[in-house]
């Protein structure tokens, strides 16, 4: 039954402590959105600009590319993913080291199937499609 399943968590230990993440949800994506929309389209346009997406490694490329354009939104992550939304300064302030360790392991968590992650990327890169309006062509191009 739905309410027996247990939801993977994984323990991040560091030398200040340590805190359990699991991977991402739909209500965390939802949030996301609607506190950061600016950072989340940027993520948008280089999922779309990247037609490499189609593995793990890519994903991690891409959740690097989500530190360096919004640290803001790394730090979100972290915590809703802790299911501690209160906890964004602390998440914020993390180690550099700790906050990559933590998305690699919600990047693990999230996308534990390869299968499973193309089909996601295929569709999410489809819901992309509709939600924002394509990017302009260079003429010049």
């Amino acid at each position: 039954m739905l309410k027996d399943c247990v939801i993977t968590r994984r323990k991040i230990t560091f030398e200040g402590g340590e805190f359990e993440l699991r991977g991402v949800s739909l209500p965390d994506i939802s949030n996301a959105i609607m506190e950061h929309r600016e950072a989340v389209d940027r993520v948008a346009d280089i999922l779309r600009s990247r037609a490499d997406v189609t593995d793990f490694n890519s994903m991690i490329d891409i959740l690097i590319d989500v530190i360096r354009e919004s640290p803001y939104l790394a730090a979100f992550l972290i915590c809703s993913c802790a299911d501690e939304p209160d906890a964004y300064s602390a998440a914020f302030h993390l180690p550099l080291a700790v906050q990559v360790e933590a998305l690699r392991a919600i990047g693990d968590m999230t996308f534990q199937d390869a299968e499973a992650l193309k089909k996601l990327i295929a569709d999410v890169k489809g819901l992309l499609a509709g939600i924002r309006p394509p990017r302009p062509v260079d003429a010049a191009a």
